[in-house]
């Protein structure tokens, strides 16, 4: 087989050490009311299954929310679940968009 370019080290290590997206789903939640919190992000999401992280993404600067964030579903068929449920769903405020999260483009190289 030979040796393995150093070249192909970033993708092995990526691949290694991110789970494959059978294992578990991230979601998109935009357009959140800028006061809700984490946890009722999560209790939203928990309704349709486990929810393995939550994060509200807030301005490094003022300490608001921006407005969206991001739930990682372990299990693809949940995941789908509450996407079909919650999107366009009135939370506070707002009507929320959930969708899928596609992987930031890399960088390196």
């Amino acid at each position: 087989i030979g040796e393995i370019p150093d070249s192909f080290l970033p993708c092995i290590l990526k691949c290694i050490q991110q789970p494959s997206q059978s294992e578990t789903m991230k979601l998109l939640v935009r357009n959140l009311d800028r006061n809700t919190t984490e946890t009722e992000l999560r209790t939203l999401f928990e309704a349709f299954g486990k929810v393995q992280s939550c994060t509200v993404v807030f301005d490094k600067y003022t300490g608001k929310s921006k407005g969206f964030g991001f739930v990682d579903m372990p299990s693809p068929g949940e995941s789908k679940a509450a996407m079909k449920n919650l999107n366009n769903k009135e939370v506070g405020s707002n009507k929320i968009r959930v969708k899928r999260s596609t992987p930031e483009p890399d960088v390196t190289g």
